[in-house]
């Protein structure tokens, strides 16, 4: 009896070990898609466009299909209405936390409510805030992580978070200084862009040296109508080994653009627009092919998270639906006659009323 359990041990020893040697490494290698989703200035807009009901039931719905799935947002989603500044963006985290964000990066809005704010919502995110180039001055050091690496059986793939440089004017500048007026954070801004350049390569070089098999920037920089030199166009032409940037800033609607590095190789960047109008998919096939799309097609919502928005509205509606005046005339920021968008472009019968207002307020009326 002893010597036939002696042999059955060997034996189970014995095929182990011609697994491990014979079988071919690509029969551990994934066998379904790698999908990352992804969302970029949503500016609070959890009900417009698709919303983000019908986003936590596409993700539900994806993640019957493959296992390997992350949800990722780039920049600007706890400002641009009621909602998010009177609960000074804890509503939108609130929302973030129940579709289950596994990666967020801070676009310049997210430092509207001060820096202080900003650091107690990045406690409050479940996944937390990434960028790599948001740096104290005085300590030389980064303020947040600036990358995380997700493992998808064999494969690793690193999200690098970047902020605009613009976000030091374009937020309110004295969230960032002291109070003699210095300016004690950094987003690596420069006259050049080469400081930022080399603050990605940088880090793009340090998840590399960890053996990861694609590397992705999470970025709010934008294309067209901003800094050229802070565009993730620029940023791609100027760094090397990124295989794709999902971008935000510019609310551009950008489904694939092909830009070439350095080397010459190929960079996908990709935009959703704003305000939910699309979702982003990037998806890694099991032969290692990257591609992206915009989804703008789902129907299908999610109970737990329809409830949680109507409680998060709940708790403001009492004070946002006082009526403290009439108007007889519809307020827009699109020309009445053609419904294309004139803010930023021209004068509006709403951006008229508000200055009216403000005025008012402020200096009083003599009527």
């Amino acid at each position: 009896m002893h010597i036939y359990q002696l042999k059955i041990r060997q034996l189970f020893l014995a095929l182990l070990t011609f697994c491990f040697i014979f079988i071919p490494n690509s029969a551990w290698a994934i066998q379904k898609d790698i999908i990352i989703l992804y969302t970029n200035d949503v500016h609070c807009g959890i009900e417009d466009n698709l919303g983000y009901t019908k986003l936590a039931q596409y993700k539900e719905d994806l993640q019957q299909n493959t296992p390997y799935i992350a949800l990722v947002d780039a920049g600007d989603a706890i400002q641009g209405s009621p909602i998010g500044k009177l609960s000074t963006g804890e509503a939108i985290i609130n929302i973030m936390n129940e579709i289950g964000y596994d990666f967020a990066i801070p676009g310049n809005h997210e430092f509207d409510y001060g820096m202080d704010r900003f650091l107690i919502l990045n406690d409050k995110l479940s996944c937390g805030y990434y960028s790599s180039n948001l740096v104290n001055t005085i300590t030389g050091k980064n303020l947040l992580p600036a990358y995380k690496i997700f493992q998808f059986d064999d494969k690793k793939i690193a999200l690098i978070g970047v902020t605009t440089p613009e976000t030091l004017n374009s937020s309110t500048p004295a969230y960032f200084q002291d109070d003699k007026g210095n300016f004690i954070y950094s987003f690596n801004e420069d006259a050049t862009g080469k400081k930022l350049y080399t603050n990605i390569q940088n880090t793009v070089d340090t998840v590399q040296k960890l053996g990861v098999d694609y590397v992705f920037l999470v970025a709010h920089l934008g294309m067209n109508g901003i800094t050229s030199r802070w565009s993730s166009l620029a940023v791609a032409q100027n760094t090397q080994c990124i295989d794709a940037i999902i971008d935000g800033h510019s609310h551009e609607v950008i489904p694939t653009f092909i830009a070439k590095n350095k080397q010459g190789k190929n960079v996908l960047i990709t935009q959703t627009g704003t305000k939910l109008q699309n979702i982003g998919k990037l998806t890694i096939t099991p032969q290692g092919e990257i591609s992206t799309e915009l989804i703008n097609d789902l129907t299908k919502t999610n109970q737990k998270t329809t409830d949680l928005i109507n409680e998060e509205k709940n708790k403001y509606a009492p004070l946002l639906n006082q009526i403290i005046g009439t108007n007889t005339v519809k307020l827009t920021t699109n020309d009445p006659n053609t419904n294309t968008r004139l803010v930023r472009n021209g004068e509006t019968n709403l951006g008229d009323f508000v200055t009216d207002t403000t005025y008012i307020v402020k200096f009083g009326c003599d009527k």
